[in-house]
């Protein structure tokens, strides 16, 4: 569940059919702009038969125990804020990005002008586009739940983009125990090779890679923005 949800693509349709009514109590997703939805189109998406489900939605109290009503399991994949921004002031770049009057807007500027304004936020076109504090804020209870199991994407990327082979193969069978499932080694290994380049989970991607590109100034305001955040030291993300 993310803000895709609600725009992108047949927008107004989407947003009559899963906007809540007067009566309701809303539900907050996406983490770059908190879009909402109906707490019935939330419980009817999460009652198909599809496996899984994933997005970049939001935490509320709300939406974890609708997740934990359905017995859900719920997996926070987090990775350095840096690379964060960096990967989205890329994506924006593509066609077919789903929110066009923002994109029209952010790519006026270059890319370290991006970057900058991913990290304080600002107005692009007629929208707000909040801060990676903002952001941060929005996603920092999922890691606080006990229930929840917090991968960093550093871990799980594994050798093809520039991680540890071992340090994945651990991670993945967490994963996997978490899930509540059976596994061999010959399981592991076929994660493995259908986890990076072009796929669902890592279209591409190396570790640090951000960091080499990033101007020093850029990093510089990236950490006094991000370095008061507990849950992220604990992440080794403020070091």
């Amino acid at each position: 569940m993310a803000l895709s949800s609600v725009l992108g693509r047949y927008a107004l349709i989407k947003r009559l059919l899963r906007s809540p009514l007067w009566f309701e109590q809303s539900i907050q997703i996406g983490l770059d702009n908190p879009g909402v939805v109906s707490p019935r189109w939330v419980k009817a998406y999460l009652s198909q038969e599809i496996g899984y489900i994933s997005g970049h939605a939001a935490y509320s109290d709300h939406l974890i125990n609708l997740l934990r009503e359905k017995r859900y399991k719920i997996i926070q994949v987090i990775r350095h804020p840096g690379a964060f921004i960096y990967s989205w002031s890329k994506y924006i770049e593509e066609p077919g990005y789903y929110w066009n009057e923002a994109r029209q807007a952010l790519l006026t500027m270059d890319f370290d002008q991006r970057l900058e304004f991913m990290i304080t936020g600002g107005i692009a076109g007629s929208f707000y586009y909040p801060g990676i504090r903002e952001i941060l804020q929005r996603a920092e209870g999922w890691y606080l739940q006990e229930d929840v199991q917090v991968v960093r994407f550093e871990d799980l990327i594994g050798p093809e983009g520039g991680g540890d082979s071992a340090r994945q193969d651990r991670i993945i069978s967490e994963l996997l125990n978490y899930l509540g499932m059976d596994w061999t080694p010959d399981d592991i290994d076929y994660l493995k090779r259908n986890l990076f380049g072009g796929t669902v989970t890592f279209r591409v991607g190396k570790v640090n890679q951000w960091r080499k590109d990033m101007h020093p100034e850029t990093y510089r305001s990236l950490m006094a923005e991000i370095s008061s955040f507990p849950f992220l030291k604990e992440l080794g993300y403020t070091d």
